[in-house]
């Protein structure tokens, strides 16, 4: 299915989807087919340290989780607005002396369509905050009050729709309420420059001027095929260097239960030993003009780009696969390098379900970078489509291949294939009690078989099946294991057969790329309870 993502004006910033007016606009994405714009491409092949359009190379040669939670990359797992949450977030730039161009992409659960993105010029020490409810109209909606400048200027709004699946069981309005969010430093903003001067906060708490010709010179259309430095120096932006944080609350706004936690960091380093250092600018405009596939291909490895199922446009850029370090400048081998930096063989956490305390357990498995391998087409027969590491669509795939991924109910799953023990589980209650799978029940599904579907999966303990209370209310991408145990730990095997694996030492994807964590609520009396635990790995 084309999608038609506004088409807008050199000069106009958009959040993806939205139409377009004489100022900036966050990129939603809107339906129909878009009329492609052709661009003149540079060398697409690049050597280590050499210019590549849209890309500048900057110091950092790899890539990896910080315990500590500060970085260039954030992904925050998920978000929901279904029933009665809502989801709080806050970015958070620790660098005193740098601005930061932050890119700001929410995704949702089912298949990781993108609903809305825009971008936040974060001065430094600054902090930008906003709050995910369900609007009256179904929609998750965005509202921030917070003074931070950002492209489009306003960025509160119902997520938008447009790539979102027609043919699903779920409404277009369910699928905007869960997900997850990518958080991107583009590039640095010098301390030096009008564009620093623009974006400062000032002893009265606020910017200097958010509609200084330094802010809406960023929405020009030649930075999408920028090659050389100067032409980002230029505007006021230097290479990205780490400093972002962030942390969310879920909240249950008639229950008051409610969790929270820290943004997963992803930070570029250099040198021996590797050490935070500056990272690839990615500076894209946020603005509508369509690009074609091949250069799609250079910035991206979404199979739907690539394959032109999806018309891409410059707000698209960067995501999480586009290269930002400068030891890798194709897009496939940079999805490889940084889906191994959270491959795990095994995922483990507890649950709690004593009817004493009304106790309910959900766990969820967040997988940020399977967009990157496989995505879904929705005809009126959905498909799926794979990309490989160098760019061409296959039907095999890497990571989520044809062995170990289907398509149930419109929405693509991860399945234990013949013979392997991919999402194989163990249960096991307080007192050293054991159950293997063949003791417990699955629903949806077999009594054996667990599948995580869904790019952010919900699995609920003991609720009964996948349509009772739970304690996050998910229902895009939920299902439910009934255990002999009240309250106990589980273990998950998520390593990959090794005809799925992928990558180069140290980079290869030897397990799923999961991040996600317990989310429990309990109940004394009239007073609710709610909490967080991250998930614990095997790498």
């Amino acid at each position: 299915m084309a999608i038609r993502p506004v088409v807008c004006p050199p000069a106009c910033a958009t959040v993806s989807g939205a139409s377009c007016s004489s100022h900036s606009r966050v990129n939603h994405n809107s339906g129909g087919s878009m009329k492609k714009s052709s661009i003149a491409l540079g060398v697409a092949a690049l050597m280590a340290g050499a210019a590549q359009a849209g890309i500048v190379q900057g110091s950092a040669s790899t890539i990896a989780v910080n315990p500590n939670g500060i970085g260039h990359k954030l992904v925050i797992p998920y978000f929901t607005t279904q029933g009665n949450n809502a989801t709080l977030i806050n970015i958070v730039n620790t660098d005193r002396t740098n601005g930061k161009a932050v890119k700001v992409r929410f995704r949702g659960a089912a298949n990781s369509d993108d609903l809305y993105d825009f971008q936040v010029l974060l001065s430094p020490g600054d902090v930008w905050t906003a709050a995910l409810t369900q609007g009256a109209d179904g929609r998750t909606q965005l509202t921030t009050s917070d003074n931070s400048c950002t492209r489009p200027a306003s960025v509160n709004g119902s997520f938008l729709t447009g790539r979102l699946d027609p043919n699903s069981t779920r409404s277009l309005e369910e699928q905007t309420r869960e997900g997850y969010v990518e958080i991107i430093n583009m590039a640095d903003i010098n301390s030096t420059s009008a564009l620093f001067t623009a974006i400062k906060h000032g002893s009265n708490g606020k910017p200097g001027n958010c509609n200084a010709a330094a802010v809406t010179a960023l929405d020009d259309d030649n930075l999408g095929q920028a090659s050389a430095t100067a032409s980002y120096t230029a505007l006021g932006l230097s290479f990205p260097s780490t400093g972002l944080t962030a942390d969310w609350i879920i909240i249950n706004q008639a229950t008051t239960a409610a969790w929270s936690g820290s943004a997963t960091a992803f930070e570029a380093r250099g040198g021996t030993p590797a050490a935070a250092t500056t990272a690839n600018i990615v500076y894209f405009p946020q603005s509508g003009s369509g690009v074609s596939t091949t250069t799609a291909g250079l910035y991206s490895s979404d199979p739907l780009f690539i394959n032109g199922d999806v018309q891409a446009a410059y707000y698209d850029f960067p995501d999480l696969s586009t290269p930002y370090i400068n030891s890798v400048t194709a897009a496939g081998v940079y999805r490889n390098t940084l889906a191994s930096t959270i491959a795990r063989s095994s995922v483990i956490n507890e649950f709690v379900t004593s009817d004493a305390i009304a106790a309910q357990t959900d766990l969820v498995f967040s997988q940020p970078l399977r967009r990157y391998y496989a995505a879904v087409t929705y005809g009126a027969t959905a498909g799926v489509v794979r990309v490989n590491s160098v760019g061409a669509v296959v039907s095999t795939g890497e990571v989520y291949t044809s062995n170990n991924t289907a398509l149930i109910n419109r929405v693509l799953c991860v399945r234990r294939p013949t013979d392997s023990q991919l999402l194989a589980f163990a249960a096991f209650d307080r007192e050293e009690q054991t159950l293997t799978p063949s003791g417990a029940v699955i629903s949806p599904g077999t009594p054996t078989q667990f599948n995580i579907c869904g790019e952010v999966a919900v699995t609920s303990i003991n609720a009964g099946d996948n349509t009772q209370p739970s304690a996050l209310s998910a229902t895009l991408a939920r299902n439910n294991i009934e255990l002999p145990f009240a309250d106990g730990w589980i273990r998950f095997n998520t390593t990959l057969d090794p005809v799925d694996q992928v990558g180069t030492a140290p980079n290869v994807v030897t397990g799923l790329p999961i991040i996600g964590n317990a989310h429990l609520r309990a109940a004394n009396g009239a007073v609710n309870y709610g909490f967080t635990w991250p998930h614990k790995y095997n790498n």
